[in-house]
């Protein structure tokens, strides 16, 4: 009863849509996932597969409190605001449980595609709440909106959240790798001139290479590098690629191939984004190679409305 009406309250307490007013939903023709109850922690390991991020329990949070405490001071001080929410508020009590149910709950919003009553969730749950609340939006503005102005708009704000709450943890992962993914994703969205004098290649070039180097087994910063790389070579050729940034043709295939070989790797996610780097890269020379892992994409096994959104947009090239 407790953990329904805690879930209960997450609705009654949302006081406000994000800023950019209401976002597009989830798509009603593909499948519901729901993870309620112990469903979640039962399947977190497949959910997170490609990016390892901690299950946020209690012990999670008194982990994170000792290891950033300008955090801790933050949520503190948010706590003791007169319309904070009632878990935020009970940390001042040293109670992170209820704290650690609604992190939970933007989880199990993300998971089953409801973005943004996830982001507003965890943008009530302070910085803590903030990191989750950003991937949400990260995911929202990459696979559901459309219109190429709000995109830019949407991770220009994730920039700018990651970019806050790094303030507060300088090394956590999850954190770091929001500014990467944002980044890259404004990098797609810019004209030549702009992407170039912008800094960000350099910077995610730097930060993905730290991030290898610290978590050696999780295929996410493979496959970022190999779609930033790809993504570079589509600009400017691979020469030039080479010999301004250290990058080719073969160094983004190769990026993708050293993710497939982690395990569990083989799904929607990277063989997507396997399909769209060799797609700017040359369709003429990885045609077959494309549409080979658009199939694999689209028969994969799904696990979450994430996944779920990747493989649609597998089925969609396909069926061109």
């Amino acid at each position: 009863m407790r953990l329904a009406a805690l879930f209960t309250l997450l609705f009654i307490t949302v006081t406000a849509r994000a800023e950019t007013g209401v976002w597009p939903g989830y798509p009603d023709s593909l499948t519901d996932y729901t993870y309620e109850g112990d469903d979640l922690q039962t399947h977190w390991e497949d959910l997170t597969a490609l990016i390892h991020i901690a299950y946020p329990d209690e012990a999670y949070i008194r982990n994170l409190f000792g290891q950033y405490p300008d955090m801790k001071a933050a949520m503190l001080r948010e706590a003791a605001e007169t319309r904070a929410h009632p878990a935020l508020k009970a940390i001042m009590k040293d109670d992170y449980s209820a704290l650690a149910i609604q992190l939970q709950n933007v989880w199990r919003l993300h998971y089953s595609g409801q973005y943004q009553q996830a982001y507003d969730l965890g943008m009530q749950l302070g910085p803590v709440g903030e990191i989750p609340a950003n991937y949400a939006r990260l995911i929202n503005a990459s696979f559901i909106i459309t219109d190429k102005k709000v995109k830019l708009a949407e991770f220009r704000a994730c920039e700018e959240s990651s970019q806050s709450t790094l303030k507060l943890a300088p090394d956590y992962a999850l954190n770091q790798y929001g500014l990467v993914y944002a980044r890259v994703r404004i990098l797609e969205l810019l004209d030549n001139t702009q992407a170039r004098n912008s800094g960000y290649i350099d910077y995610a070039q730097s930060a993905l290479q730290k991030l290898m180097k610290r978590f050696p087994d999780e295929p996410v910063y493979p496959v970022t590098e190999g779609g930033l790389e790809a993504g570079i070579v589509a600009r400017v050729g691979s020469l030039l690629a080479t010999l301004t940034y250290g990058v080719s043709e073969d160094s983004a295939i190769s990026a993708f191939n050293r993710a497939l070989r982690y395990p569990k790797a083989r799904q929607p996610t990277v063989l997507n984004e396997f399909a769209t780097a060799m797609t700017r890269i040359s369709v003429r020379n990885y045609g077959d190679d494309i549409r080979r892992l658009h199939t694999l994409c689209a028969q994969a096994d799904v696990k979450s409305a994430e996944e779920a959104l990747v493989q649609a947009q597998c089925r969609a090239e396909l069926s061109r």
